[in-house]
């Protein structure tokens, strides 16, 4: 198995020699995420931070339609990005959501 020069095989699945490929059809891969600096901070589109939650972004907007998830402030460039504060309480909605009420 040949790997790129970051150690992260190509999106394709596909070996090099055209034999097997290196993981399943289908499966989503992603580069590893960096380790932030002290002081940096780490951020998340709406789609990174709904796959890391085990949820879909159409989720994530009706989260922020009910009022249980804040909406992150745009940036210059017009888009969202959300932090490890979003991530956490986007798992514990999910994880609360699929518990029973307890009277």
């Amino acid at each position: 198995m040949v790997a790129a020069s970051d150690g992260v095989p190509p999106h394709d699945g596909i070996a090099p020699d055209g034999g097997t490929p290196r993981w399943p059809v289908g499966t989503v891969r992603h580069r590893p995420e960096t380790h932030p600096e002290e002081g940096q901070v780490v951020v998340w589109s709406p789609s990174r931070l709904a796959e890391l939650a085990g949820t879909s972004r159409r989720a994530v907007r009706h989260y922020h339609e009910l009022g249980l998830l804040p909406e992150p402030e745009r940036r210059s460039n017009g888009y969202q990005y959300y932090g490890v504060d979003h991530l956490v309480r986007l798992i514990r909605i999910r994880r609360l959501t699929g518990c029973p009420p307890r009277w």
